[in-house]
């Protein structure tokens, strides 16, 4: 961003204001745009969203320490020293980003879908005629049953 701010508008941003800004929009503005990006891809797909994909990965930090959410675990990059969070995303069909959530670095991936379905059919009123296609991985039994 800074480098495309300097390249095309000849603006000088220091990264620092770049990532204030990204702190306030994550705190005031996020809710907002996700409820456009879901409404948006009701409209693409007649109003339905009626398949969705899941995944989860696992973001590392270059630190030992842990807070809340940071927490060592299951890294599949074999960073068993650092902290790290678990990241859940829910896309449509063709990719439209619907949702996504941060869980605790030692949370087992498994355990993080129903949640996540959960939690968005509550916030996006989906109601209970869904498919989610999924990695094998995260196939446990309760989350067959979903």
């Amino acid at each position: 961003t800074v480098d495309y701010l300097k390249s095309y508008y000849d603006e000088d941003v220091d990264l620092n204001h770049i990532y204030r800004y990204m702190d306030k929009l994550y705190n005031t503005q996020m809710e907002l745009a996700q409820q456009i990006s879901v409404e948006h891809t009701r409209k693409i797909f007649g109003g339905k969203i009626g398949l969705m994909f899941y995944d989860v990965t696992t973001l590392y930090f270059e630190t030992a320490q842990t807070d809340v959410i940071r927490e060592p675990g299951f890294s599949k990059d074999g960073k068993t020293a650092e902290s790290q969070v678990v990241l859940g995303l829910l896309v449509s069909e063709g990719g439209y980003p619907l949702s996504y959530s941060l869980f605790n670095g030692s949370q087992y991936e498994g355990f993080t879908m129903i949640p996540m379905i959960d939690d968005f059919k509550q916030r996006f009123t989906l109601g209970d005629d869904f498919v989610v296609v999924a990695d094998s991985g995260l196939m446990n039994k309760n989350n067959v049953k979903l």
